[in-house]
């Protein structure tokens, strides 16, 4: 009549080596996933990161001209002062 079972240290046992190979052919599921694209996808991935950091020298050469700007009109501000 109820549906309610016994936890048993038996059952409590089958149960829990069923989640373990659950999460074992799930972790290995997501490791393929990753590699799906294949070379190709991995090959897009580190020409992005070396072109970001293209991108970061050319930013930081900026920002560098900026701040030696702002320094020399500082200096002139200083003197006029």
């Amino acid at each position: 009549m109820s549906k309610i079972k016994k936890l048993t240290p038996e059952i409590l046992k089958k149960f829990i080596v069923e989640e373990k190979k659950k999460i074992h052919t799930h972790a290995d599921e997501t490791v393929e996933d990753a590699w799906a694209g294949g070379k190709d996808n991995l090959v897009k991935r580190i020409d992005y990161i070396k072109k970001l950091g293209i991108q970061e020298a050319k930013l930081k050469e900026a920002l560098n001209k900026v701040q030696k700007h702002r320094l020399k009109l500082k200096e002139t501000i200083l003197k006029e002062l």
